[in-house]
C-alpha cells in the first residue's frame, strides 16, 4: 500500500488512499498486521521518508523559494495551495496511528534510524524537519519503549536544535515538548540542560511556528517540573534570567499566536519556580497588565490574550505570597 503513496508522478488522491488503507489496517487488524514479517519497519520507513519529500513533488508540501519567515511558514503548512492536506502531513499523521495501535518495540527502531539518519543530511534540511517530525509523532505511542532510548531520543533533538534552519529547530524543539510530556518522570532530569537551546530558539525566531513550538516546549517542560515537586523545580530557577526576558520578548515582538503560547509558558514557569518567580515578577506584571486591559469582540484574538494574561497573572501573583 505505501510503495502506491511513494508513487511522486501520481495525483494526491491516488497517494493519500493507501495511507488511508494503512491507518484502516493499524486500527483494525493490529496484531495480523504486527505479525507480518518486515512489514511494520517497512512501513514506518516509508513513511519516514515520504515525510521528508522534496518541497515541490507533487502532492508534497508546498513550494517555496526557502528564504524568508514565509517560506518556513509554509514547510509547515498542513495545507496546500489548493486547501488540500498534502501527503506528507497524511504521511505524519498515519505514522501516529501505527505508532499508537501497533507494538511500540516494532514501531519505535525504525523511526529512531531514520531520525538519527536524517538529522546528518547536512545538504537536505527536509529529512533533518522530518527526522525531529518522526521523532516528535511516534512520542505519545512509543512512549515506554523511548523512556528507556531517551539519551539517544535526546541527542536526536540536540541536534535538531543546534540546526541551522528555524524550521528544523522548531520540530525539534516540539519534539522536546513531546518527550516531556509523555515520558515523565524520567525526562525531569534532563529537563536543566535541555532549556537553553530552547531559549537561543526563542530569543533567535521571537515569531511564526518555530516560537510557538519554543514556547509550547518550555510550557511542557516547565509544567513537568512542577509535577515533580519542590527539588526539581529548583532546577528552573538558574534559567529564569533568561527564560523570563525570552518570553516577554516573545509578548513584545510576536504574532498572536506566539504570545497566546507565551502567556502559558510564563504562567507555568511562574507555577514551577514557585517564590523563585517573584524576583521576575516586576518584568512580568506589566506587560500582563498590557495585554489585560485589551479590548476587543467577543471570540477575538485580543479577548482570548486577555483571558490568558489574566490566568498568568494570578499565577504570578500567588508566588509573590509564597
Amino acid at each position: 500500500a505505501v510503495a502506491h503513496a511513494r508513487a511522486r508522478a501520481a495525483p494526491r488522491t491516488a497517494r493519500a488512499a493507501p495511507l488511508l488503507v494503512l491507518e484502516a489496517l493499524a486500527r483494525g487488524k493490529p496484531k495480523q498486521v504486527a505479525k507480518a514479517p518486515g512489514v511494520v519497519a517497512g512501513a514506518v520507513g516509508a513513511l519516514c521518508e515520504l515525510i521528508a519529500e522534496p518541497v515541490g513533488a507533487p502532492g508534497g508540501a508546498p513550494p517555496t523559494d526557502g528564504t524568508g519567515a514565509g517560506a518556513e511558514e509554509a514547510s509547515n503548512s498542513d495545507e496546500d495551495e489548493d486547501g488540500e492536506i498534502p501527503v506528507p502531513t497524511l504521511a505524519a499523521q498515519a505514522l501516529d496511528v501505527l505508532a499508537l495501535h501497533l507494538p511500540a518495540k516494532a514501531v519505535l527502531p525504525p523511526a529512531m534510524a531514520f531520525a538519527q539518519a536524517a538529522l546528518g543530511a547536512a545538504d537536505n534540511p527536509r529529512a533533518r524537519r522530518a527526522g525531529c517530525v518522526a521523532l516528535l509523532v511516534v512520542a505519545e505511542g512509543c512512549a515506554e519503549p523511548l523512556r528507556a532510548a531517551l539519551p539517544a531520543a535526546l541527542a536526536i533533538v540536540a541536534a535538531g536544535l543546534r540546526d541551522p534552519l528555524p524550521s528544523v529547530r522548531g520540530q525539534a524543539a516540539f519534539a522536546l515538548g513531546q518527550l516531556a510530556e509523555h515520558c515523565q518522570p524520567d525526562m525531569a532530569s534532563h529537563i536543566g540542560s535541555a532549556l537553553p537551546p530552547v531559549l537561543d530558539l526563542l530569543a533567535s525566531a521571537p515569531r511564526g511556528t518555530a516560537a510557538q513550538q519554543a514556547c509550547y516546549a518550555l510550557e511542557v517542560m516547565c509544567d513537568a517540573l512542577d509535577d515533580a515537586g519542590l527539588e526539581a523545580a529548583d532546577v528552573l530557577r538558574p534559567h529564569l534570567p533568561s527564560l523570563v526576558p525570552a518570553l516577554v520578548g516573545a509578548l513584545a515582538g510576536g504574532d498572536a499566536e506566539t504570545r497566546h503560547s507565551a502567556l502559558g509558558a510564563l504562567a507555568s514557569a511562574a507555577a514551577a519556580a514557585g517564590s523563585g518567580f517573584a524576583a521576575h515578577a516586576p518584568a512580568v506584571l506589566p506587560a500582563l497588565s498590557h495585554f489585560m486591559q485589551a479590548g476587543g469582540e467577543p471570540g477575538s484574538d485580543e479577548i482570548r490574550l486577555r483571558a490568558r494574561a489574566t490566568e498568568a497573572a494570578g499565577v504570578v501573583a500567588a508566588t509573590l505570597g509564597r
